[in-house]
């Protein structure tokens, strides 16, 4: 997952080394008009080779940034950015029939129309970060918990919280969960990452229907409506875990893989604190960029553990709209706001086929 292109030239020399300028006809394409700190959203064509370059930002941790190929569209967008997720206008993240294809590492210039026959499009499909708690046993149909520590910030965007699952009993076939133990730290003073505190156990019933559970409280929570609330932090249901947020509520929670960090990845204890930087990962809608549901969970970027950063994998992407078929590669994700190399302002290439 995430690791850093590092931007060696500050962002006006970049738009300075663009050859041509932008296109005046009412197709030409558009992005946010929402310029932060020195920085502003752009969409410029070689002259010589017809390919964009868009500049725009998606640093909001609440507001995707969207994107249209063409001004003239009905749909009003193509794709979205917020922070380090992309999604197409499809399947479960819009309405637009959108799709895409991940063609790999390939040359970005030899992509022509005829790479497109044959291609697997892809819709875009909701997924959960959180899923590696458990493994399964296609042998004996046995589950058994990874032990793995994960941390999290809470509902109200406030708080941090670490926590491990312990186990599941009761449980059966899908969907019956059964009951989920929870072993956890919460650490109750606001933007404090100190999390080496007394840990404490929870359960959820789950059953064949859901549970919600809220670490402020240290219980298991009954909100009226889910989808609009911060009452809860975590909701189980079939087997699945999912955050409050993104596609399955109005919360800020996002989490860090805490397991990558620890020699023994079950060890609540010796993760006492959150990282500085550490990069907090809400669910989100997957798409051919950011783990659709196909290719294996592959996404855009790279992950470097040691610096938290992002680097792109300079993959070259297919996306057809109702319209036409166009080829994107991502570049970077970082830009120099005001003296600062800063994290979501997104450097793309593309080019309709």
């Amino acid at each position: 997952m995430i690791a850093r292109i590092l931007l060696t030239l500050g962002f006006a020399l970049t738009l300075a080394l663009v050859v041509g300028c932008s296109s005046d006809d009412d197709s030409s394409p558009t992005g946010p008009a929402n310029p932060t700190g020195g920085f502003q959203d752009t969409s410029i064509q070689n002259s010589s080779t017809g390919v964009w370059t868009t500049t725009l930002d998606a640093s909001s941790h609440t507001t995707p940034a969207t994107f249209s190929f063409d001004d003239v569209k009905a749909n009003g967008w193509d794709i979205s950015f917020q922070r380090s997720v992309i999604n197409l206008n499809g399947g479960d993240a819009g309405t637009g029939g959108v799709v895409g294809a991940d063609l790999g590492a390939i040359d970005f210039a030899s992509v022509m129309i005829d790479d497109t026959a044959g291609v697997t499009w892809e819709e875009d499909v909701a997924r959960y970060v959180i899923d590696s708690f458990y493994t399964y046993d296609f042998i004996t149909h046995q589950i058994e918990m990874t032990g793995y520590v994960y941390a999290m910030l809470d509902a109200e965007g406030d708080n941090f919280v670490k926590f491990r699952v312990d186990s599941i009993t009761g449980g059966g076939a899908p969907p019956n969960m059964g009951t989920v133990w929870l072993t956890y730290v919460y650490q109750p003073t606001a933007n404090s990452t100190d999390l080496s505190g007394a840990t404490k156990t929870g359960s959820v019933t789950v059953g064949m229907t859901e549970g919600y559970f809220d670490f402020s409280s240290g219980s298991q929570v009954t909100p009226s409506t889910p989808n609009n609330s911060a009452e809860w932090d975590l909701k189980f249901a079939a087997y699945e875990i999912m955050q409050n947020c993104g596609p399955n509520g109005s919360g800020s929670c996002a989490v860090f893989p805490a397991y990558t960090e620890l020699g023994s990845k079950d060890d609540i204890d010796a993760f006492a604190a959150m990282p500085a930087n550490a990069q907090m990962f809400p669910d989100f809608v997957g798409s051919v960029f950011n783990g659709s549901l196909t290719d294996g969970n592959e996404l855009w970027y790279d992950y470097d553990g040691q610096t938290h950063t992002l680097s792109s994998k300079s993959h070259v992407y297919l996306v057809r709209t109702a319209d036409a078929v166009y080829k994107l590669e991502i570049e970077s994700y970082y830009a120099d706001i005001n003296g600062t190399l800063q994290s979501g302002y997104y450097t793309l290439k593309w080019q309709e086929l």
